[in-house]
């Protein structure tokens, strides 16, 4: 293995024409590097021409801002964007009228594409897809289990690469259970699905990779097109990349690209869409050479200190700032104790990032002190696709507007709402739509959202949805949202479903989560303070980490997001102990209700009923 060279985040590399791949922990400053390092390729490069840009990928859209923000005036020869966005707009937008199917047809309505986006199963799709597929035996009611499971699967799929180097897709996993339809997961069954949604011009972020890989395996003209337009290019967060990214990748530096990746192998938490460590750590480019940054810009010095005992690597960080710092502190017991104590105790309350392994442990998070029901989203995508798929779209945009990111949400809506065709279910409109009508719409649908927010929280999800019939005709002439049948399968649930706990129960992107969300979405953040809820598995992650576990390099970046205060819920008090022999301050938390009493009004005051932060 090659031996890496110290790196500061303060150096630069003198040799700027050379592909790397430097290392970095947690903390370590590898925006403030990159940075840097782009100002200096800018500044000093001879390949640069009015029409050529540095390619900068980061994982988040909120990191590309960050990274736009350091890089100044600089930023104008930059783009900077996540990967689906860069080969979106780059590669697969101008180009993708050139894949063929096999009798020459176009393999997507490209006239119609005008955004990617999350995949959510059109019930009209799903439904002749599965006739034609032999399995319309799948639709009838004593067949929902399986429906939902199916749907499921079709929502997470991720593509691979044969040995022949064609692009397929694939499920992120497979069950046993799947047994009873898994002909309908294999790849030229995903592909016809695929396609009956190509054909309507919706396409999703999977699909982007997809139809990258096969442009630039099929048009080799496109490789040195986009590597001249791209004489550098720079990849944050390499360890999450999956094969078929990789590719596209060593397709550009042989074709002339200068390539340069930023990593860290022990937070490579993506196994389940066929990304691991090693890509990372096997990536290598003729002439490449490997750094690392040893340091940590972020965190305390007690907290760089406990990450070096959890993590198993061998990489050991040194804190570069000066204060100690208080001990992480771990709670056993109630939840919704440890919550309220810890938010008693922080002197940033509003600040705290409360962190769960899964969707459900964010729910429960969310729910503390709330007394909220279950996850409601997965029957009303049952009970019907569109509508499910529309108030998605508007409880994001709510969340996302209260929280400050009116741009986010206005972007939500504009593309959740419609496309260049019209409308989408279940919106009726005759008319022609263009931007204007899209934008405008949006903006008179987001005015009730954030104007009469309190009051729908506590409102049925069928009452919201009547006020947002209301709504909907005074935006646009001709325009209507569908009425609720009565005695339906989605009237009967929306009628005795909390609005509020659609909110609750959201499931955000990285982008669109807020201060409470899973650790997979908490990837590149930091915070403050940061509460984990550990699960019973992950105590051993860190009484007794082993190297090479994905879920103990999933706890490892949770408790890295960290800078000031960590806190800590064991959810077996009998364990506490092997925690306090690690030097951590332990509170038992019918302890804990003494000391501080019950959660302070004014702290429970900034979270406001409904809002996941």
């Amino acid at each position: 293995m090659t031996t890496a060279l110290p790196l500061d985040s303060n150096d630069v590399l003198p040799d700027i024409e050379h592909h790397f791949r430097v290392t970095a922990g947690p903390g370590a400053g590898k925006t403030h590097w990159l940075a840097k390092h782009i100002r200096h390729v800018a500044r000093t490069s001879d390949r640069m021409t009015p029409c050529s840009r540095i390619g900068a990928i980061s994982y988040t859209n909120v990191a590309v801002r960050e990274l736009l923000r350091r890089l100044g005036p600089t930023a104008n020869v930059v783009d900077s964007s996540t990967i689906h966005s860069f080969l979106f707009r780059n590669l697969v937008r101008p180009h993708l009228h050139l894949l063929k199917t096999a009798d020459g047809s176009d393999l997507v309505a490209h006239n119609l594409v005008e955004t990617h986006g999350e995949h959510f199963p059109s019930h009209g799709h799903l439904e002749a897809w599965l006739r034609t597929r032999g399995k319309g035996q799948m639709l009838i009611a004593a067949r929902k289990q399986q429906l939902e499971s199916l749907m499921g699967r079709l929502r997470a799929l991720t593509i691979r690469v044969d040995p022949a180097g064609q692009p397929f897709f694939v499920p992120c996993k497979i069950e046993p259970r799947d047994k009873p339809f898994q002909d309908l997961l294999r790849p030229e069954s995903l592909l016809d699905y695929k396609q009956r949604y190509w054909a309507t011009g919706t396409i999703d972020h999977e699909d982007v990779l997809y139809f990258a890989h096969r442009l630039m395996g099929e048009h080799s003209a496109l490789r040195r097109f986009m590597s001249a337009r791209f004489p550098y290019l720079f990849m944050d967060e390499f360890q999450d990349t999956l094969p078929v990214q990789a590719a596209i990748v060593r397709w550009l530096a042989e074709a002339g690209t200068v390539v340069g990746v930023i990593g860290d192998p022990e937070q490579a938490i993506f196994g389940f869409i066929d990304a691991s460590p090693l890509h990372f750590q096997s990536f290598a480019l003729g002439g490449h050479r490997t750094y690392a940054i040893r340091g940590n810009r972020r965190s305390t010095a007690s907290i760089v200190n406990f990450l070096n005992r959890v993590r198993t690597d061998g990489l050991k960080q040194h804190a570069a700032r000066s204060d100690g710092g208080p001990n992480p502190v771990v709670y056993a017991g109630s939840l919704t104790d440890a919550l309220a104590h810890a938010r008693a105790t922080t002197s940033s309350p509003s600040g705290m990032l409360v962190l769960a392994r899964k969707h459900d442990g964010v729910v429960r998070a969310r729910q503390a002190g709330v007394g909220a029901s279950s996850d409601p989203w997965p029957s009303i995508e049952h009970a019907d696709g569109s509508r499910c798929r529309f108030l998605n779209c508007v409880a994001a945009a709510s969340d996302l507007a209260q929280r400050g990111l009116f741009d986010l949400s206005i972007q939500r809506l504009v593309q959740g709402l419609s496309s260049r065709r019209g409308f989408r279910d279940p919106l009726i409109y005759a008319g022609t739509v263009d931007m204007v009508a899209r934008r405008s719409v949006s903006l008179s649908i987001l005015e009730l959202l954030v104007g009469r927010r309190d009051d729908m929280l506590p409102l049925s999800v069928l009452d919201v949805y009547g006020l947002l019939q209301a709504r909907v005709p005074t935006s646009l002439y001709g325009l209507r949202l569908k009425a609720a049948k009565a005695g339906g399968s989605f009237h009967t649930l929306a009628s005795r479903c909390r609005y509020g706990d659609l909110i609750l129960s959201l499931r955000a992107t990285a982008d669109e989560a807020g201060m409470i969300r899973t650790i997979h979405q908490a990837k590149g953040a930091e915070a403050p303070a940061v509460f984990l809820a550990l699960d019973e598995k992950a105590i051993d992650h860190i009484v007794a980490p082993t190297g090479g576990d994905e879920e103990q390099r999933i706890t490892y970046v949770a408790l890295s997001r960290a800078r000031d205060e960590l806190y800590i819920h064991c959810p077996d008090s009998r364990r506490l102990p092997e925690f306090a022999s690690l030097g951590l301050t332990t509170v038992q938390l019918a302890e804990a209700a003494a000391v501080a009493g019950p959660a302070k009004p004014r702290r429970k005051a900034k979270v406001p009923v409904g809002s996941p932060c």
